[in-house]
């Protein structure tokens, strides 16, 4: 009778490394990467004796006001990085109401030439939506 010999069973590690990186590709390219929707072009109020946001709501849309390159009296308005208008805005905004209740938060990024130039379109956007939660965004101005 022959005795057979024991092989130490070997997994191919090669084509499980090439499996690995295709799943971490497609699961890269796939994911929603969330970014924050600022414009750079847009000057931000500045704030004096005022602490900084340490916690930035999970809920949230962003509203850009940014200035009218054409017409400087006017406003640009954009949710996230879509260009949108007064009554588009509305709509916008009930849109995140429904999808995320009553815990969304508007976070208002306006040109600090502006922002009280366009203010009632805006509250008036947010009031039809019956969101609560507002945040204007600011730049903090250095202590003296």
């Amino acid at each position: 009778m022959a005795v057979r010999k024991e092989e130490a069973g070997e997994v191919p590690i090669s084509s499980l490394i090439d499996v690995v990186f295709l799943l971490i590709m497609f699961f890269v390219v796939t994911s929603n990467i969330e970014k924050e929707a600022f414009d750079v072009q847009i000057n931000l109020v500045k704030a004096q004796n005022m602490k900084p946001a340490v916690l930035v709501p999970q809920k949230r849309i962003t509203l850009n006001i940014q200035k009218d390159p054409k017409n400087p009296d006017e406003g640009l308005y954009f949710v996230e990085s879509s260009m949108v208008s007064p009554e588009q805005l509305k709509v916008e905004l009930i849109a995140f109401k429904r999808a995320v209740g009553n815990e969304g938060t508007v976070m208002i990024r306006a040109d600090k030439e502006l922002l009280f130039r366009h203010e009632s379109e805006v509250i008036e956007a947010i009031k039809a939506s019956g969101l609560v939660n507002i945040r204007i965004q600011a730049e903090l101005e250095a202590k003296q």
